[in-house]
């Protein structure tokens, strides 16, 4: 297992097919987020979101050096606001001939999401 150093993480690191993994919920569970199986990161800047229904919209990386140091993304869909993720952990296991992946999500409702993958 190797955790990645956050501040070196650059969005084509996202790209890509995540599943959710684990899901801790918080106080709302008012976005598409709280219920998604599986998140697409696409590099011309849009997500999809599945959960039986689709959500999509565009996405954005982005780093706060005031406050939060973690690399965040902006998830833009059709409400007036986007919403927001930390990027708290993220990190690599060699399994095989492949390596997982898993990266984790806390959305400022309290809800954070283990998403994985693996990358041959």
């Amino acid at each position: 297992m190797r955790y990645l150093d956050l501040n070196s993480l650059t969005p084509s690191q996202l790209f890509g097919t995540w599943k959710t993994l684990e899901r801790f919920t918080g106080q709302s569970a008012d976005s598409f987020f709280h219920s998604t199986s599986t998140l697409d990161l696409n590099q011309d800047g849009t997500f999809v979101s599945r959960n039986g229904n689709t959500a999509t919209g565009r996405w954005e990386m982005f780093r706060e050096n005031e406050i939060i140091y973690n690399p965040q993304l902006n998830f833009f869909d059709d409400t007036p606001e986007p919403l927001n993720a930390i990027i708290t952990r993220f990190r690599e296991d060699q399994e095989g001939e492949g390596t997982t992946q898993k990266m984790t999500l806390y959305f400022s409702s309290g809800l954070e999401i283990v998403f994985g993958r693996t990358v041959t």
